[in-house]
């Protein structure tokens, strides 16, 4: 229920810039269009998911607690550094070292993080329709007072997204050092496991690594 009122928030910006930049549409058809709010803001959702991974995702350079992870194991400051450390955080996050307490409050304010800036998106993907409708001679009344209320919005949700991002950053990182050994243990086993540790074990067993015959 929860998912289906923040889906819904997106597709009603969505549906409010159709009925105004369609002032001919008739009430059934605006009636449709208010049902298919969830479906819209459910698309809007993905859309801004996709922006969110091609901006690096949770392993993006932006998360405190990636950074923090990359220096403490002298991980290269590379994309794929970020996805060593990121691989470490996950590991150990859905691990039993994590208090489950803190596991669902992370999940649920990352999901709250998106649905902000998913239903800001809307908010400036609605306000761009009423001025390209605009723009092709279409009439929308009190077209000024419209694109101020949706400019507000995205504001609003923009900066409580990224409120609770820089919240949830701190915390992430109270996480990690308060359970450092935890994820040493994971450090050290994913090494273990790597490509590399197992050719190195094997030139040990073909003696390649130890002193030349003869």
């Amino acid at each position: 229920m929860e998912e289906l009122i923040w889906f819904s928030i997106p597709g009603a910006f969505a549906v409010l810039a159709v009925i105004l930049g369609f002032p001919t549409l008739s009430l059934n058809q605006q009636k449709a269009a208010v049902l298919c709010a969830p479906v819209l803001g459910f698309i809007i959702h993905q859309f801004m998911r996709c922006l969110f991974e091609v901006e690096g995702g949770f392993h993006s350079s932006h998360r405190t607690v990636i950074r923090e992870i990359q220096k403490a194991y002298g991980l290269p400051h590379t994309r794929q550094g970020r996805r060593d450390a990121f691989l470490i955080w996950e590991t150990t996050f859905y691990s039993n070292a994590i208090p489950e307490p803190f596991r669902a409050h992370d999940r649920g304010a990352w999901h709250y993080i998106l649905s902000f800036w998913s239903v800001a998106l809307a908010a400036v993907l609605a306000a761009a329709l009423l001025l390209v409708l605009v723009r092709i001679g279409t009439a929308i009344p009190h077209l000024f007072h419209w694109l101020i209320l949706l400019g507000l919005a995205a504001a609003l949700f923009t900066i409580k997204g990224i409120q609770t991002f820089c919240s949830l950053r701190a915390q992430e990182v109270a996480v990690f050092n308060a359970h450092r050994k935890s994820f040493n243990n994971t450090r050290k086993q994913i090494a273990e496991q790597s490509p590399a540790s197992d050719a190195g074990k094997a030139a040990e067993d073909d003696g390649l690594t130890g002193a030349p015959e003869g």
